[in-house]
């Protein structure tokens, strides 16, 4: 297990790099903050966006801290997961008070309480993926190893629909939610073809997680449940371009979904050439932002959410096709990373996105976990009794 743990070191600094980030620490006089409020007050300091966010950022923590440090001994687990538990919200509590010297930041312990139940979810969902029923279901000795990235790249997918998970059922968002339908103009063959791969990769993973075979009729099913929880969503419109996609990429997988095979992981590198220098237009700015993440947490947090969940997704599905084409998943982490490094210094003239060293890092990473997960040593990984 020591490479899952290595995982969740890495995890444990990416959430110290983001919640300090940008690191200019000032000095503040502590004697003037009312203590119990900060540590128990969930008023509108917090919002719910914030909420989620702070939710999120710590499944990974609790997921892959479970499962790093699981063992065949129910009992020593559950010692091991009280010991997460109580060290995880430790630890979101100091970051939060390490904030109170981040002018940038607003502190306040609700945040930890939020980091504490994604810190819960995380467990919760590695001991279901390790448990004798999923196995059963699976008539899998490893459905962890199995499951876990499609399952991740799966969530990836619906988390880039479904951002910011927070309903609204006022009926006025809801008929705006439908407004971009009516707009043919916003038809494009680009966002047709980015669209279609991506919703063709997703019915790709959601089969290696469903235990039966999906027909045309249950796949367009998905489809609709998919969108009508997006219109339910604060601040989500429909999309008439993935709409569109949506039900070719069911037709084509329907009926040729067997041919799709790992080397297809080719054609998403080139689409991923494609859609980063897309109009291929000479950019001006010549110049490249080093500093890992800047423009994630510096800008719109709302708007690069989405596109946090799409890069993983595209990333991920393009680890896992060229680590299943290449049986090596160190080249496969290399190739990828090195593509997005390759594109990123094109962008420094070419295309409309700012060039950076973030999404190569992000790729890394997320090669590295779902490397480690796809090997795990099944005798060492203990079935949950969720039963």
């Amino acid at each position: 297990m020591s490479g899952l743990r290595q995982i969740f070191f890495i995890v444990t600094l990416l959430i110290i790099y983001g919640s300090l980030f940008p690191f200019s620490f000032e000095a503040k006089n502590l004697s003037a903050i009312n203590w119990w409020d900060w540590l128990f007050s969930f008023e509108s300091r917090t919002t719910r966006g914030d909420i989620l966010g702070n939710i999120l950022l710590f499944i990974p923590f609790g997921f892959f801290g479970a499962l790093g440090f699981s063992h065949t001994d129910p009992a020593i687990n559950r010692r091991y997961n009280f010991i997460l538990i109580l060290g995880g919200f430790a630890f979101a509590v100091l970051l939060q008070g390490l904030q109170l010297f981040l002018p940038s930041r607003v502190s306040t312990a609700g945040d930890a309480w939020a980091n504490a139940t994604g810190l819960l979810v995380g467990i919760i969902l590695m001991r279901i993926l390790a448990s004798s029923r999923v196995a059963r279901w699976f008539d899998s000795d490893e459905p962890t190893q199995t499951l876990t990235v499609p399952v991740i790249l799966v969530a990836c997918w619906l988390g880039y629909h479904w951002f910011p998970f927070i309903p609204s059922f006022d009926w006025l968002q809801i008929k705006f939610s439908f407004k971009p339908l009516s707009h043919w103009h916003l038809i494009t063959p680009f966002q047709l073809v980015d669209q279609f791969l991506a919703w063709l990769m997703f019915w790709y993973f959601l089969d290696k997680i469903v235990p039966r075979q999906l027909s045309y009729y249950h796949r367009l099913a998905i489809i609709f449940v998919i969108m009508i929880v997006q219109i339910l969503l604060v601040r989500n419109l429909m999309s008439l371009n993935s709409l569109i996609a949506s039900v070719f990429a069911v037709a084509v997988f329907q009926f040729a979904g067997s041919k799709i095979k790992s080397h297809w992981a080719a054609l998403l590198l080139l689409w991923l050439l494609i859609r980063s220098w897309y109009p291929f237009s000479l950019n001006e700015t010549d110049t490249i932002h080093w500093i890992p993440f800047a423009s994630y947490l510096s800008g719109s947090l709302w708007i690069n959410s989405y596109q946090v969940f799409e890069n993983l997704f595209f990333y991920g599905a393009s680890f896992y096709l060229l680590n299943r084409w290449l049986h090596n998943w160190k080249w496969a982490c290399g190739l990828l990373t090195g593509w997005l490094l390759i594109i990123e210094f094109g962008q420094i003239w070419i295309g409309t996105r700012n060039a950076e060293f973030t999404d190569p890092l992000i790729a890394f990473f997320l090669s590295l976990g779902f490397a480690r997960l796809q090997t795990l040593p099944v005798k060492q990984i203990s079935t949950s009794p969720v039963d």
